[in-house]
């Protein structure tokens, strides 16, 4: 490498707030997605619910600026569903290829050091490990629970020989032109469920519920990792004050009152946390929600899914149906929804019923460990 590229540790408030800062420096303010300031630094003071060990790093040239930044973390739950000791990596940003091929010498590093296997990322810090890189729709802002990157991001990867692993697309649905039809009674009673009724004072109660339906649905995924009720609390902290209850989709099983399919919105108000720069806690964005019309002309599908022994009877087709009609009507023009993986087509084919489009191709990376190829060497 041409460059002289160190590894530090970030270890004091100041290396932390560079950290926090440097993404703004390499992207355009309008299509960058902060993760919030406030997580970042429970992950720092060791405050965030996370089962790992966690590692937040800066790469600086040889004057001594932030180049690049990345977290390594343990997490052994994923790790055993996985089946492959694993370092994960992620909130992964870089200002060229040698920055990134330096934290990837490190990271492998200190892999190989703990006697794993592979470097998995980037990977959120949280109990469903998500986010991962965009590989398309570059020119089109991103989401809560999604980074923006730009074009030469996956190539930095690839061209150091991280294999693609878990590929998707983020989905976006015009309202204004979806045809939609709403389910009728009859259809629900044939099927034995029933909509759930949401009032503000039953959120707190039904989110074990939601949990538990949750943990079902998406256990069946080889990225998801279930959730104990600790991690679900800390997943939907204060959730209930961001809620729009009417665009809460879920369908109870008549026979068993179990949550038989869920199809959960919130309103986007990503926009303002990109303009708050990540500097906003929950609260906030409630107070926002509340204030400015402007953050429920677009809403962001957070899960969706149906329990096993419910598939198969268009529960989930139902009830997004039912859930987009109501955005509609209250006015929402778009429907956004986290990544979907390329073989969930069930879900997908939903958002293409009704006219939606994929937003963005992601993909997670995977590097082995175990092989002779040597990792680039850190000057």
């Amino acid at each position: 490498m041409s460059q002289r590229l160190r590894v530090d540790i970030v270890r004091t408030e100041a290396q932390l707030q560079e950290f926090i800062d440097l993404p703004w420096q390499l992207h355009p303010a309008h299509l960058h997605m902060p993760i919030m300031e406030e997580t970042i630094r429970s992950w720092f003071h060791n405050s965030a619910d996370h089962p790992g060990r966690i590692d937040l790093v800066l790469v600086r040239d040889q004057e001594g600026a932030a180049r690049a930044r990345s977290t390594v973390h343990t997490h052994d739950a994923f790790e055993q569903r996985l089946g492959t000791p694993t370092l994960f990596f992620g909130a992964t940003e870089f200002a060229d290829h040698a920055c990134l091929e330096t934290l990837t010498a490190w990271a492998a590093e200190r892999g190989r050091s703990m006697g794993k296997q592979q470097l998995l990322g980037p990977v959120a810090l949280d109990g469903q490990e998500r986010c991962g890189v965009i590989t398309s729709g570059f020119s089109q802002p991103t989401f809560m629970d999604q980074p923006w990157n730009p074009s030469r991001v996956p190539d930095s990867f690839e061209a150091l020989g991280f294999e693609r692993w878990t590929e998707g697309a983020t989905w976006s649905v015009d309202l204004t032109r979806a045809p939609l039809r709403r389910p009728e009674a009859a259809e629900l009673d044939a099927r034995g469920v029933e909509l759930v009724q949401l009032r503000r004072r039953d959120v707190d109660g039904i989110l074990p519920e939601i949990a538990a339906a949750v943990n079902e649905a998406m256990g069946r995924q080889h990225y998801f990792t279930p959730m104990d009720e600790q991690q679900f609390a800390a997943s939907v902290k204060d959730l209930s004050i961001m809620l729009d209850l009417e665009i809460v989709g879920l369908l109870r099983d008549r026979a068993t009152g179990r949550i038989a399919s869920h199809f959960i919105c919130i309103p986007n108000i990503s926009p303002a946390v990109r303009e708050a720069r990540g500097r906003m806690r929950l609260w906030d964005q409630a107070k926002l929600l509340v204030r400015n019309r402007r953050y429920r002309r677009e809403a962001l599908l957070l899960v969706q899914g149906t329990r096993a022994e419910h598939e198969g009877q268009g529960l989930l087709s139902m009830l997004s149906q039912e859930v987009m009609s109501r955005l509609r009507e209250k006015g929402y023009r778009r429907l956004l929804v986290t990544f979907i993986v390329e073989e969930n087509r069930g879900s997908s084919r939903q958002f293409e019923r009704v006219g939606g489009a994929p937003l963005h191709g992601t993909t997670f990376y995977r590097m082995d460990l175990t092989g002779t190829r040597e990792a680039p060497v850190v000057s």
